[in-house]
Order: structure tokens, then C-alpha cells, then sequence
């Protein structure tokens, strides 16, 4: 983590910050947007990438009020965050885990889009740990729990149209 942390510098600390807006519910829902204007359909991919994503976080906010862990940033031996912090708990990533199940979601379906949200999804988590909000147990922990719900939703999301 600290060695991740070592790389700051202003610009690198935008991009981070940038990749961690997108990874928030308002950017996965102006994603989900985006792709059903695209479509032009409100019921295609771009829906179904917002449900795999909201389940993400849904996932991943229930696991956080099971295991509690306290954020790297709120002790006192590491550093502070360089963005803002959703809650107190850490474990799993929130973000990660919404991100992993959308890029998993898009593997499983076969869509073209897989390599881009599987490169999103590592952007977004690189940020969480970079940001110092996360320890990077917690990013790992959001990706497998993202990969399992991104898998596990594929028979549902195909009734959704």
C-alpha cells in the first residue's frame, strides 16, 4: 500500500481521483445510461450492466457491516485519504466489487465491451488502494466478490431482455 502511495503526485492523483468517480453509483449509472441511449433501448446491455452493478454494491455494503474493518486512512499510522470516503468500513471495496461484477458480467456475456470494463475495473481499483481508502486485502475481496456476482447474475439478467 505504501508503496502504491509513493507514486503520488498531482497528476497521477487526478486520474486516480477521476477513476474512483467513475467506480460511484452516479458513474455507473451515467454508464448505464450511456450505453441504453446508445442502444437505444432501455431493457438491453446497459440496463443489465446497471442491475449487475448496483448488486455489486449492494453485495459488497452488506459484507462491510458484517466484518467491520476500519479504513487505512483512519488510523493513525497511515495516510490520510486523498478523496472522500463513502463510510467508515473497508472491507470489501464497495467500488471493486461493483466494478469486477460489471467487468465479469461482460466476460460471462460474451460482450465486446469486456476488455474495456475489465481494464475499468482494474483502474478503479488501483484508485481505491492509491486514494488511501482501502488496503489492497480489501480491493482483492471486492474483486472476487464482484467476479461471483457479475457470473452469478448472467442467468437473471437474461430475462430482463
Amino acid at each position: 500500500m505504501r508503496s502504491v502511495r509513493a507514486l503520488e503526485c498531482p497528476g497521477m492523483t487526478g486520474l486516480m481521483r477521476l477513476a474512483t468517480r467513475v467506480g460511484d453509483p452516479v458513474g455507473w449509472t451515467l454508464i448505464s445510461l450511456g450505453i441504453m441511449l446508445a442502444e437505444g433501448n432501455a431493457t438491453g446491455f446497459g440496463l443489465k450492466i446497471g442491475v449487475v452493478s448496483l448488486a455489486g454494491g449492494l453485495a459488497a455494503k452488506a459484507a462491510k457491516h458484517l466484518f467491520r474493518r476500519q479504513r487505512p486512512c483512519l488510523h493513525q499510522s497511515f495516510p490520510k485519504a486523498l478523496a472522500g470516503i463513502p463510510d467508515r468500513w473497508s472491507f470489501p471495496s464497495g467500488h471493486t466489487t461493483s466494478a469486477c461484477a460489471a467487468a465479469a458480467f461482460c466476460v460471462a456475456s460474451g460482450s465486446p465491451l469486456a476488455g474495456l470494463f475489465t481494464g475499468l475495473a482494474l483502474c478503479i481499483s488501483l484508485s481505491r488502494v492509491y486514494l488511501g481508502v482501502h488496503f489492497p486485502s480489501d480491493v482483492v475481496a471486492g474483486m472476487c466478490l464482484g467476479t461471483l456476482v457479475g457470473f452469478g447474475l448472467l442467468p437473471l439478467t437474461m430475462m430482463l431482455g
